[in-house]
């Protein structure tokens, strides 16, 4: 398996309204030393993998409340066309399939495909809705918001999420976008400048330093994510949400 970089680059019915959803990890886009392809500064990347491994991350909740009921995730991706010569290109016309994974993060770190939907829109930061490559070509940004309410996870607990996908032209594995949080300029809960790979399944491949040496980089990143939801006090709640989590990745490992 080798990594890539572009650059030089289970379901609740709650009565908690989506409206008073609150930010509980904020691990979004950074705002500077972006897109400066020969720059050593620079905080923004993309990664995938190869052989159909994908990328990913993880992400701990507040231990404010006992459960949260997490009614959105927001992940962002690279998309490997000439941004130039296709900017009216929508999302269906670049991407065939993308699916977010998640899990417990614990022993296995496996995670589960979830059937979550999702809205897609260009993304735009730095003044642009492109991602600079390492030769200065652009390439498109996008935001990915995953509808996941009736998802309930447990306050205080770290969880494994990937995201995979296949773009429509050529068969190339999209590119989850990542950035360096000492350099971002904003904030970065839960980085620690390592990010994780599944195999095609699920199961947990490898956690990954790109700042090391023979890391692909120059420093250090990690996937960008937002994660928006409501406290939901009642324990039991919890206990079933999680079942829900562990029961799918049961469910995956006998298949």
């Amino acid at each position: 398996m080798r990594l890539l970089k572009l650059s030089s680059l289970a379901s609740f019915a709650l009565t908690a309204s989506v409206a008073s959803a609150v930010v509980l990890v904020d691990r979004g886009l950074p705002t500077d030393n972006l897109n400066n392809a020969a720059g050593a500064n620079r905080s923004n990347v993309a990664w995938a993998a190869t052989d159909g491994w994908f990328t990913g991350d993880d992400f701990t909740l507040p231990n404010a409340a006992p459960a949260y009921s997490v009614t959105g995730i927001r992940t962002w991706l690279v998309t490997i066309d000439d941004y130039a010569a296709s900017p009216q290109k929508t999302f269906g016309e670049l991407i065939s399939s993308l699916t977010l994974w998640l899990g417990p993060a614990g022993a296995s770190n496996d995670v589960a495909a979830t059937s979550y939907a999702f809205t897609a829109s260009r993304t735009t930061y730095d003044g642009s809705t492109t991602i600079q490559g390492a030769s200065g070509a652009l390439f498109s940004l996008w935001q990915i918001d995953w509808d996941t309410t009736g998802l309930v996870l447990a306050g205080g607990a770290t969880y494994n999420f990937g995201v995979s996908g296949v773009q429509t032209d050529d068969s190339t594995l999209i590119f989850n976008h990542a950035s360096n949080a000492a350099l971002g300029g904003v904030p970065a809960d839960g980085a620690d400048g390592f990010l994780k790979g599944w195999e095609p399944d699920g199961t947990f491949g490898y956690t990954w330093n790109s700042g090391a040496p023979r890391g692909g980089w120059d420093k250090s990143s990690d996937i960008n994510v937002v994660v928006t939801g409501v406290p939901v006090p009642e324990p039991a709640t919890v206990a079933l949400g999680l079942g829900g989590l562990a029961a799918a990745a049961l469910r995956r490992r006998r298949r």
